[in-house]
């Protein structure tokens, strides 16, 4: 079985019983020094806390935009405002 073939069954199928054919090969990673991973998370974490108030702040928007629509829709149903061609 071909190395590739042998890394994609221990990343894809670590169940099977012959992961451990790919445990004879020496992997060599690049590992950034330690204050350039501290760098990194802290860029992460900001992104990650700028994600995160988007999504409060969409997830607001949209409540508000329901409480619109159902006060518009309320508001056409009991007569209060006018609905229908040319009306402003």
């Amino acid at each position: 079985m071909p190395c590739l073939q042998r890394v994609r069954l221990v990343c894809y199928a670590p169940h099977m019983a012959n992961y451990h054919d790919i445990s004879g090969f020496i992997w060599q990673i690049a590992i950034p020094p330690i204050d350039e991973q501290r760098a990194i998370v802290a860029y992460v974490s900001a992104q990650i806390t700028k994600l995160d108030a988007l999504r409060t702040a969409t997830e607001r928007t949209i409540d508000l935009l329901k409480e619109r629509r159902a006060a518009l829709i309320a508001a056409a149903v009991t007569g209060r405002i006018e609905v229908g061609p040319g009306k402003q």
